[in-house]
C-alpha cells in the first residue's frame, strides 16, 4: 500500500488484500488478480473500497503486474481533484443525511398517527361498552322499579311512565296505557331503548 493511501486524513482503519486465481473464458485460460483496499472514514463512519483488477494470459501476467505496479508507484493525488472529490462526497453525505432525517420524520408522524388512531379506537370501544352497560343497568333498574322511559314524537321530550299491563302508551294531556289508541287527539309514545 502506498504511503499516500495510508495517510488519508480521517481514516482510522485500512486493510488490504490480494487474491489471484485461474479461470477459463471463451478466449481461453486467464489469470485474474484483484487487489482491494478498504478504509473506515471516522468523519462520517463510512467504509470505502478501492479495487484494482488485472486479467491477463499466463504468458503476459508478469507484464500486466508490472504495468499496474508502475501505475501504483507513480500515482499522485491532484489537490484540485481531492478538493472537488471532497465537495462531491460531502454533498452526497448531506443528501443521505437529509433523506434519512425525512424518513425518520415520516416514520415518527406515521407512528404518531397509528398510536393516536389506536388510542381513539380503544376509547371508542370503552365508551360503547360503558354505554351498553349503562343501558343494561337502566333497563334492569326500570324493570325492578316498574318504570319505562318513553319519548313523545311530537315534542321530542323523554320521560318515565309506570309499566302497565298493556303494550303501548298514548298521550293527550293524560298518559294512558292501552293496546289500542284512545281516540282523536291521542298519539302514541315511543319506548326508548
Amino acid at each position: 500500500m502506498l504511503p499516500a493511501w495510508k495517510d488519508d486524513p480521517g481514516l482510522t482503519k485500512a486493510t488490504e488484500g490480494t487474491v489471484s486465481y485461474d479461470c477459463d473464458t471463451s478466449d481461453g485460460p486467464r489469470i485474474v488478480t484483484v487487489y482491494v483496499r478498504t478504509a473506515l472514514n471516522t468523519n462520517d463512519g463510512l467504509w470505502f473500497v478501492t479495487p484494482i483488477s488485472i486479467i491477463s494470459t499466463a504468458d503476459r501476467a508478469e507484464l500486466a503486474h508490472s504495468v499496474v505496479q508502475h501505475m501504483i508507484n507513480t500515482w499522485e493525488k491532484n489537490p484540485q481533484w481531492v478538493h472537488y472529490q471532497n465537495q462531491v462526497t460531502q454533498m452526497g453525505l448531506d443528501q443521505i443525511r437529509k433523506g434519512f432525517q425525512q424518513l425518520m420524520s415520516q416514520m415518527q408522524a406515521y407512528h404518531h398517527e397509528q398510536r393516536t388512531a389506536a388510542m381513539n379506537q380503544q376509547v371508542a370501544r370503552f365508551e360503547a361498552h360503558q354505554s351498553a352497560q349503562q343501558q343494561q343497568v337502566s333497563s334492569f333498574g326500570e324493570a325492578l322499579t316498574g318504570l319505562q322511559t318513553v319519548s313523545d314524537p311530537m315534542t321530542g321530550s323523554q320521560f318515565q311512565v309506570f309499566s302497565g299491563p298493556k303494550a303501548n302508551y298514548y298521550v293527550n294531556g293524560v298518559k294512558v296505557n292501552s293496546n289500542v289508541s284512545r281516540g282523536l287527539g291521542f298519539h302514541q309514545l315511543t319506548p326508548v331503548q
